[in-house]
């Protein structure tokens, strides 16, 4: 486990901790060892790298180019793609074109005591409840994964002197809002909260994250008292942020674990003669493009659907309608 003593703590360096609750059981796991859970600052980096480019509309890159100072020239002959790749490889590391490669200029790693572990099944749905207790099917597998409601610290390692410190705060608070780590992620395991972010309605909630989300150049709309934010439709060939809905609490997590694995595996199971299915498909791969995570907002459990929409899930047939069956059968009021 990547720890904050174990790092060289550099005077050229800022560092910035972020206290973090896992709100639901994480199945987080090393490249050698899947039994043992394992808190990684790359495996952190890669899941904010994905929400940073699900987040780069035209506009998110016209203003993120001025602020970076790179002169408009140098991208113009360009593809929007590899335009992307060299922005992302500036701010995250990597091998860019021949000008842009190095090292990036952020970090992060974990600071935790021993955290405790259990075992689950990353599928609950399958679980038959016998006598009031949930009896585990044959066949089913459970993981061993860090136990919910513990504390971890993230550390943030920036070089001094960086413009953009309020912009990588700004980007991982997204991250924090909607993201989750780990095996299961999209449905709900893995989810974590900042401290920073206590809020008494699910109003509350997608105040904070509109404003977030417009001041990174993504124009979020939300109606109240509307549970969900929808943000302008981009004809891009990648995942992109599209809407966020919020689904109904529950007073437990692992209750609603067990819900967003029902309404997947039966959505899943109504449409498995579809090619490809509208809500994801391992033959050809096809992830989902509805990221479920749990957040508590107002002491319950509430379900956070990110939908993240392509040219592949505009091409799918029928995706809106299993799509709104999907968000309805999480509470959603469409």
């Amino acid at each position: 486990m990547s720890t904050f003593d174990e790092m060289f703590v550099a005077p050229s360096m800022l560092y910035k901790e972020y206290s973090l609750e896992l709100v639901t059981p994480m199945a987080l796991y090393g490249a050698t060892n899947q039994g043992v859970p394992e808190l990684r600052g790359s495996s952190f980096r890669g899941v904010l790298r994905y929400w940073w480019r699900a987040l780069q509309t035209e506009q998110a890159l016209k203003e993120l180019i001025d602020r970076l100072q790179i002169a408009q020239k140098t991208l113009v002959n360009q593809q929007r793609v590899e335009t992307l790749y060299n922005i992302e490889t500036i701010l995250f590391g990597g091998a860019g074109n021949e000008s842009i490669t190095g090292k990036s200029p952020v970090r992060y790693s974990w600071r935790s005591n021993e955290l405790q572990t259990s075992q689950h099944n990353p599928r609950p749905h399958r679980e038959s409840q016998e006598g009031g207790n949930f009896q585990r099917e044959k066949g089913q597998t459970k993981l061993n994964m860090f136990t919910e409601s513990q504390q971890a610290i993230l550390i943030q390692s920036l070089k001094k002197q960086n413009d953009l410190a309020g912009y990588y705060d700004d980007v991982l608070e997204v991250l924090l809002m909607l993201g989750s780590l780990g095996r299961r992620s999209r449905r709900g395991f893995g989810a974590i909260q900042w401290d920073g972010h206590s809020f008494d309605t699910v109003g509350d909630y997608l105040g904070r994250l509109s404003k977030l989300l417009n001041t990174l150049g993504n124009r979020a709309v939300h109606h109240e008292p509307a549970v969900c934010l929808h943000l302008p439709d981009q004809k891009e060939n990648r995942p992109m942020l599209k809407a966020v809905w919020l689904g109904s609490r529950m007073e437990d997590c692992h209750s609603l674990l067990r819900k967003i694995g029902k309404t997947s595996s039966d959505r899943r199971d109504f449409t498995q003669k579809k090619t490809p299915r509208p809500l994801g498909d391992a033959e050809p791969r096809f992830a989902s493009p509805l990221w479920v995570t749990v957040r508590k907002i107002g002491g319950g459990y509430y379900p956070v659907i990110s939908e993240l929409q392509s040219e592949v899930t505009r091409a799918a047939n029928e995706y809106v309608r299993e799509r709104n069956v999907f968000l309805q059968r999480l509470g959603v009021e469409l």
